[in-house]
């Protein structure tokens, strides 16, 4: 699924609604790329460790549309705030070039995180990596509030803002890594409509990043975490988080 040649890639999930009715079905693309462009990306089992939806009232595993990529999985979404999260097995890969290597880890802010552990950072250097990508899907005839919570991803983006306040301007982040809060991550927000990143910020000691989604707009949010892993034969482990959500005016909630 994630044939990733270049490591600084997002990996994130792209609902054909943000805002639908309560009961409309709606497609879930799985997508790899940057900037917000992407490629999308197949369903295949064996490569995911779980996928599913979390509700007001309950939650569900997805079965995807094995081999589809467009869309990956289509959800029936009931009323209220729904989370899709999807994590994926551990991918490996080895960058034999230094310059890629150096790249991603500028490119990611990765510097002061390699820096802790006195490890090989010379190539070639090996590499596991998971991803918890996550969105937030709103019907657009709820009359509740609600936030976004933990979901038990290993590596999750939480936006604090309840959803009558998903409006464009300022929004606090927080970032855990097994459920606990975690310091000195960058987390960028990509705007969707301008291609590019328009915000940035690293957490601090609460795993609290604060980032400005200036326009109204669909915002892909990511931060990597970066640690030696010696739970195998590769130099490093690292968890890859995302998280989209549609910004609006005003929220349709009456």
């Amino acid at each position: 699924m994630l044939n990733v040649t270049v490591k600084a890639h997002e990996f994130w999930l792209e609902p054909s609604d943000y805002n639908p009715q309560t009961g409309t079905s709606i497609g879930i693309t799985l997508l790899v790329g940057q900037n917000f462009e992407g490629n999308p990306q197949p369903f295949i089992q064996s490569n995911i460790n779980d996928f599913r939806i979390l509700t007001k009232k309950n939650q569900f595993r997805i079965s995807g549309r094995m081999g589809d990529s467009r869309p990956a999985a289509n959800v029936v979404i009931t009323e209220g705030l729904s989370q899709i999260t999807h994590l994926t097995e551990a991918f490996s890969i080895e960058f034999t070039n230094q310059e890629k290597w150096d790249n991603y880890i500028a490119s990611d802010g990765l510097e002061a995180q390699i820096k802790r552990p006195k490890s090989r950072q010379k190539v070639p250097i090996t590499e596991r990596y998971i991803r918890s990508a996550k969105t937030l899907i709103l019907s657009s005839d709820t009359s509740e509030v609600f936030k976004d919570k933990p979901t038990g991803l290993p590596f999750e983006l939480i936006l604090t803002s309840p959803t009558d306040q998903w409006t464009k301007g300022s929004h606090l982040f927080t970032l855990n890594l097994h459920g606990n809060p975690i310091s000195g991550v960058l987390v960028k927000a990509f705007s969707h409509k301008k291609k590019l990143m328009v915000s940035k910020a690293i957490t601090n000691q609460l795993g609290e990043a604060r980032l400005q989604l200036p326009t109204d707009d669909v915002y892909l949010i990511s931060g990597v975490h970066i640690e030696p892993d010696p739970q195998s034969k590769s130099d490093w482990k690292s968890f890859w988080a995302s998280l989209t959500l549609s910004i609006k005016k005003k929220m349709q909630t009456d």
